[in-house]
């Protein structure tokens, strides 16, 4: 009994030498494994909780003596679990902030005790409940950070962290959420519990808000904390770090929860400190505004200019990502995409098959062709192909189809390694797939398009999809009657009358249909179901002439009108008409371009005559700038000043138009209305197949 206060003076002794040698790590290592022996639980939990907050803590990490200190709390916790009468000594008595002090001190030395941690794991079962809050969040947040995932522990803590939410703080929280995130082990009373917070965030950081957002994203979770944290966000976005910024846009755009107040406000913060983004910040980044669909060039234009600055240390990932955020935002800007084909070349061989087929599509969808590049690719693509994805096939395909880039030795090796896996298909590489290799007509593709052809009979695609195996001539009747019930479905709610234009049918049934065209087969039936006729081969020929003609004479004009390097694809309209409006006769021949720098600039895209459909395809795409709409727009405009002003039903005559490409939705939909508009004349359309071109960026013989 004598012996006990001496003891205890000793520890308390050791206490004070291990915390007067503060962030003294090597003191801390040195005088711990001289007095290993004599050491306390509490001695020996306080030396690894001062190592592992000291600055060189990694170091201290990799340290044999380190594990030496680790093996003498594994025996002590042993002996104080094995010993009823050890247990009850205060140098053995082991309670839960030795044990998760341990383990939040391997975690943070990225040091892990194997033996250690499975003891401390089945200790802190039993005593769960006797820990505070924070301890269960550094616990769970340690266990995560090894990424030692014992799934029943988690759901312990997790059931506590329910129980007892409204006594977290903050950072207990984001530690739980963190940890539930990283090991993928979702706990609904937690997730649920954590709502709790929504109302009221203001006493959270800039790192807690984006790394709970971060982790509801992760888990799939679109929780009621998401607009708690959008709105003290914004008030706190001076605060926030590029990797807070980063992470928080990342994660609203993974559960595709849309903020437009809050981007705008990340847009204005991250403007002012893009020298601190890395290039996974940049490219997560750009990836958000590109999945929210917000083309936010004040921020992505001086995003691309880094970009161009740091591509050579930019990884091939980090290269066809942020290709493909400005891809799908549609801003081709030339000079970003000019140096990451450059330096993508030169690392060419450290792609992935998804890094090759995600820079392909990315300049494919621009129309930015970069033959040096795709060579490239197709090489490293050969050599890579039974390592490809159904989507890497697919896209890689598309990408060389619609650059017109005709790759025969490609084509074949990709054609020969899909057929045998096209069961595993989706309805998107079913679909770009057979249109690919139907429109290059590649030798040896007849196996694949048959596969292609057995594998979509019975199962369920989309009408895009569906569209696209039949221009490629693939099951006509089966697909032809699939399709067709999409197409009837159309014509019925199709509207007849002003007051249907003025309803909600039709648009809301367009916005669920979620196809931007129904190809040329699609088009066709459709158009003749309005009442609208095939144009004629002469009238095609002499359109065809007419809208090369024009591209070549406008290449310069073009490249005077846009800025920052911002290019657009190009699809033009012609037309012929001649129309008696009251007794007099109006004629005349129109083209037009789609985009702001036609001709039909003056309009600045408003439209007086017709409706414009918004499509959930192409979201970002203006439809009242289509080139087909323009026109029509500005026919309208040429028969009001011939002196039509009511009784458009009288008017009588011919229009013959053609459409460098197939006609969208919403165009569709245009020359519908104007069917109706003019209900006594003849309307004859036909369009053609010209190539995706990027403006002054391909020579004008190459259109056509």
């Amino acid at each position: 009994a004598g012996a006990c206060p001496r003891e205890k003076s000793k520890g308390k002794e050791f206490n004070d030498v291990i915390l007067a040698a503060g962030d003294d790590g090597e003191a801390i290592l040195g005088f711990a494994s001289r007095r290993l022996p004599e050491l306390s639980v509490v001695n020996a939990a306080t030396a690894v909780h001062r190592l592992a907050k000291c600055q060189d803590s990694h170091r201290i990490g990799r340290d044999d003596r380190l594990t030496a200190l680790f093996d003498r709390i594994l025996d002590i916790f042993r002996l104080s679990g094995g010993d009823a009468q050890l247990k009850s000594q205060w140098k053995f008595h082991v309670d839960t902030r030795a044990l998760t002090n341990v383990a939040w001190s391997q975690a943070k030395m990225l040091m892990k005790h194997p033996l250690l941690i499975r003891y401390i794991s089945s200790q802190v079962l039993d005593c769960a409940a006797e820990c505070s809050p924070q301890q269960l969040a550094n616990c769970a947040w340690a266990f995560a950070r090894i990424e030692h995932c014992d799934a029943r522990l988690l759901a312990v803590l997790a059931s506590q962290a329910a129980r007892r939410i409204r006594e977290f703080s903050p950072q207990n929280l984001m530690c739980m959420l963190w940890a539930s995130a990283r090991l993928q082990l979702s706990h609904a009373g937690l997730l649920g519990a954590a709502e709790t917070f929504a109302r009221d965030m203001q006493s959270f950081t800039a790192q807690h808000l984006s790394i709970v957002a971060w982790a509801c994203a992760t888990l799939g979770v679109r929780s009621a904390l998401l607009d708690g944290i959008a709105v003290e966000a914004a008030r706190k976005m001076r605060t926030f770090t590029a990797q807070n910024l980063a992470n928080l846009v990342w994660a609203f755009a993974v559960l595709d929860v849309r903020h437009p107040k809050l981007f705008s406000a990340v847009s204005l913060e991250a403007r002012k400190k893009l020298q601190e983004f890395h290039q996974q910040h940049l490219c997560n980044l750009a990836w958000a505004f590109s999945v929210v669909q917000q083309p936010d060039e004040e921020l992505l234009l001086p995003v691309a200019e880094m970009v161009i600055e740091r591509a050579p240390g930019f990884n091939p990932q980090g290269l066809s990502n942020m290709a493909c955020a400005f891809a799908v935002l549609g801003l081709a800007h030339h000079r970003m995409f000019e140096v990451i084909a450059e330096v993508a070349v030169d690392k060419i061989h450290e792609c992935s098959p998804h890094d090759l087929e995600s820079l392909a599509w990315a300049f494919a969808r621009l129309g930015v062709f970069k033959k040096d590049l795709m060579r490239h690719i197709s090489q490293a693509a050969k050599s890579k192909v039974q390592d490809f994805h159904p989507l890497d096939f697919a896209n890689i395909a598309w990408a060389f189809a619609t650059l017109g880039e005709k790759d025969d030795e490609l084509m074949e090796t990709l054609a020969r390694e899909a057929e045998n896996k096209v069961s595993t298909f989706s309805s998107q590489a079913l679909g770009n797939c057979a249109w690919a290799f139907s429109s290059l007509r590649c030798p040896g593709a007849d196996l694949l398009l048959g596969a292609i052809a057995d594998e979509a009979r019975g199962r369920e695609l989309d009408p895009q999809h569906l569209a696209a195996l039949l221009d490629a001539k693939l099951c006509c009747d089966e697909n032809g009657r699939r399709l067709g019930a999409v197409l009837w479905r159309f014509m019925e709610v199709f509207p007849q009358s002003e007051a249907q234009w003025q309803g909600e049918e039709y648009w809301s049934f367009l916005q669920k249909l979620q196809v931007d065209n129904f190809g040329r087969y699609g088009s066709k039936f459709l158009l003749q179901r309005m009442g609208i006729a095939k144009a004629d081969r002469t009238f095609t020929a002499k359109a065809l002439r007419e809208v090369t003609g024009y591209i070549r004479e406008n290449n310069t004009v073009l490249q005077g009108l846009t800025t920052q390097d911002v290019l657009h694809k190009r699809v033009c309209s012609f037309a012929e008409f001649s129309f008696v409006v009251q007794g007099r006769r109006c004629e005349g021949a129109m083209i037009r371009e789609n985009g702001y720098w036609t001709k039909s600039a003056v309009r600045g895209g408003k439209a007086r005559w017709l409706r414009a459909a918004h499509l959930k395809v192409g979201a970002l795409v203006d439809r009242s700038l289509c080139s087909e709409f323009q026109l029509l727009e500005e026919l309208c405009d040429h028969l009001e000043a011939c002196g039509l002003s009511q009784g458009a039903e009288s008017v009588e005559g011919l229009l013959q138009l053609f459409i460098s490409t197939t006609p969208c939705v919403s165009c569709l939909g245009a020359l519908g209305q104007f069917r109706q508009l003019l209900p006594a004349i003849t309307m004859e359309v036909s369009f053609g197949q010209m190539p995706m071109r990027q403006g002054w960026q391909k020579d004008a013989l190459h259109v056509g």
